[in-house]
């Protein structure tokens, strides 16, 4: 966030399109924190196929 303020900063990009810039950007990294918060789970995948039962108490 702070590289990109100070390239806006420093740019000919108007006020209202830099605070659009930001906004977008803040909204880009709250979608990615959120992400990386989910915990991975046996229903985020698709079973194709079942390759083998294992040998658990045989």
């Amino acid at each position: 966030r702070y590289v990109l303020e100070r390239k806006l900063a420093s740019s000919d990009v108007p006020q209202e399109e830099q605070i659009n810039l930001l906004k977008d950007l803040e909204r880009k990294e709250t979608e990615y924190m959120r992400l990386k918060r989910h915990k991975i789970c046996v229903d985020d995948f698709e079973l194709l196929t079942i390759i083998g039962r294992g040998a658990f108490g045989e």
